[in-house]
């Protein structure tokens, strides 16, 4: 039995995998045994068309939760305080910019629509909400942060897949199966000869594999393909030929294909199922895939010796030892890794959603202090955390929001500011325009 193992990889979920692969695969490699390697080629078909296909970066990428508009930054800017939303300019708005955002939000957009948010609530209440909105905003940031991060990483992780599976396919990132320069001889390719470069690539093998001299319904009903073979048709030129006549017979999937971790898992169950099949009884055939009854050395002189003997490659029943079957795997890890960045744009955004959330919600406090005003007879702040702490305070350090009632050091109260003085006293704090006006007399 030859194994199929790889880091990290359940054996119970392989063998149900592969139990699945060659079931569903029954019925249409049942035909395929009429020829001379055709259940053969119908896997390598399979597989040659996983190779073609692509990542499918868009559905990484998109996830079932829904990005909530960006609403956050605009609740941070209307719970601003007087002076900054008064500004002529704030954080990267010129002036223009910046009227014109405040406008995009208090007022209407069309005569029948309303505003999108009203400026509602005390200054003292605004304020606390803008601190909340201000910690919501930069929690916001990181996660939005996070977001693009893995975005990047899933187009960096596909790129890195279909590059795996270039090289898997012809051996070499930057080449075709159309260069003459990713084939090899027929002996080294297709038999153990030494240096053995069996598995160099998936397109070499397929040559090997369905051409041979006197070929009449090889890998195909009708497959006649003569031109890669030992001696007369060994070099690499007889290879590429001979691999572009097959790869018209491997017809494309009706059916837009992705590659995914399962679809790799499927495929190398499908290939290393014809490990231990090929007909031949010499010796050491449990390497050997294709060929006939009477002659398993992989030469290419008849349609029994169309094969690919992989005994100088796999060792100790490992198909991993493989080249073309590694850059397979290699591209599963890093489909497994994009799927793991999938699920951490889907964290991120229900993340957002609840930041979001947490956002309408501080915002919505402000209407109902709108209904209800901390304000008494007079404008006094009735805010208890402000009355508090301004009662502890004496006369000297009696600034800011509280204000001194009465006439001497040890005679009187510290009591809050009306809400008018303390929004002036925030201006003069920020703008440092506290500077006392001269008044001209009149009338004399």
């Amino acid at each position: 039995m030859i194994r199929y193992g790889y880091a990290n990889s359940g054996c119970a979920i392989f063998a149900i995998s592969k139990a699945l692969a060659l079931l569903l695969l029954a019925a249409q490699l049942g035909a395929a045994t009429t020829t001379k390697n055709g259940k053969e080629f119908s896997v390598f078909c399979e597989i040659y068309k996983l190779y073609t296909s692509e990542p499918n970066t868009t559905d990484l990428k998109r996830s079932d939760t829904p990005e909530p508009p960006d609403d956050i930054e605009d609740l941070y800017i209307v719970t601003l305080p007087t002076v900054n939303f008064t500004a002529k300019n704030f954080l990267t708005f010129n002036k223009q910019a910046w009227e014109q955002k405040k406008k995009s939000l208090l007022e209407p957009q069309t005569p029948e629509a309303k505003p999108k948010y009203l400026r509602i609530g005390d200054e003292e209440t605004r304020q606390r909400v803008h601190w909340a909105m201000d910690k919501i905003r930069t929690a916001a940031a990181e996660t939005r942060k996070r977001l693009s991060a893995a975005k990047a990483m899933i187009e960096t992780l596909t790129n890195d897949v279909r590059k795996h599976l270039k090289q898997a396919l012809t051996g070499d990132t930057n080449k075709e199966t159309t260069d003459d320069s990713i084939y090899g001889k027929h002996a080294n390719r297709c038999k153990k000869d030494s240096p053995a470069e069996q598995g160099a690539s998936l397109a070499s093998d397929l040559a090997c594999l369905c051409s041979s001299a006197g070929a009449a319904n090889l890998c195909v009903a009708g497959g006649n393909e003569q031109s890669y073979k030992n001696s007369a048709g060994d070099t690499a030129q007889s290879a590429k030929k001979a691999l572009q006549a097959i790869l018209t017979k491997c017809t494309p999937s009706a059916e837009k294909r992705h590659v995914t971790p399962s679809t790799i898992d499927a495929a190398l169950a499908q290939f290393a199922s014809l490990f231990g099949t090929a007909p031949s009884t010499g010796a050491n055939t449990e390497n050997v895939i294709g060929g006939g009854e009477t002659n398993n050395d992989c030469d290419g002189q008849d349609e029994n010796s169309a094969c690919i003997d992989y005994n100088g490659v796999v060792q100790n029943k490992d198909i991993t030892k493989i080249p073309w079957v590694k850059q397979l795997l290699e591209a599963r890890k890093l489909l497994i890794e994009a799927e793991k960045q999938a699920q951490q744009l889907n964290a991120n955004k229900a993340i957002l959603q609840g930041l979001q959330l947490q956002a309408a919600t501080a915002y919505a406090i402000l209407g109902n202090t709108a209904k209800s005003s901390p304000t008494v007879a007079g404008g006094e702040s009735t805010t208890p955390d402000v009355t508090v702490e301004c009662s502890k305070k004496t006369k000297g350090d009696c600034t800011g929001k509280c204000k001194w009632d009465g006439s001497e050091e040890t005679k009187g109260t510290c009591k809050p500011k009306k809400v008018q003085e303390q929004e002036s006293h925030l201006t003069e704090k920020v703008t440092g325009t506290g500077e006392k006006k001269e008044e001209k007399c009149k009338g004399k």
